[in-house]
């Protein structure tokens, strides 16, 4: 189903970004594909646990699970540059709504706090 995406990052709200993209609500959660910055990326959610990979310029593999560690892999395929940092995530909250769902995903990559705001809700016809 096409939907509007809204990201919005509340430690920085002028850095939001708003795109179309598809997605397919599942039993428990969502798969949703879009671009960004001329990216392919993918946000999967399914039994707690949030998948966030994007393919272009650069390349990211991210896993979010409340209370957990993780990695985040990272390349810039242009700089030929790449790194592995470690996330925390502090909570991970998806609510699925009438038209698409909302998620507000806490974590902390290295020692940066990101609180950040998922939605999408299905436009056009269904």
């Amino acid at each position: 189903m096409n939907c509007k995406i809204t990201i919005g990052y509340e430690n920085d709200p002028s850095a939001g970004y708003v795109c179309f993209g598809s997605l397919k609500p599942e039993k428990d959660g969502f798969a949703l594909e879009y671009d960004f910055d001329g990216d392919k990326c993918t946000l999967v959610y399914r039994g707690g646990e949030l998948n966030q990979s994007r393919r272009g310029k650069m390349n990211t593999d991210i896993a979010f699970t409340a209370g957990r560690r993780t990695q985040c892999v990272t390349k810039d395929t242009e700089l030929g540059y790449g790194c592995t940092l470690e996330v925390y995530t502090r909570s991970l909250n998806y609510k699925k709504t009438e038209n698409g769902f909302d998620l507000r995903l806490e974590y902390m990559l290295e020692d940066n706090r990101m609180l950040m705001n998922f939605t999408a809700e299905i436009v056009g016809e269904q």
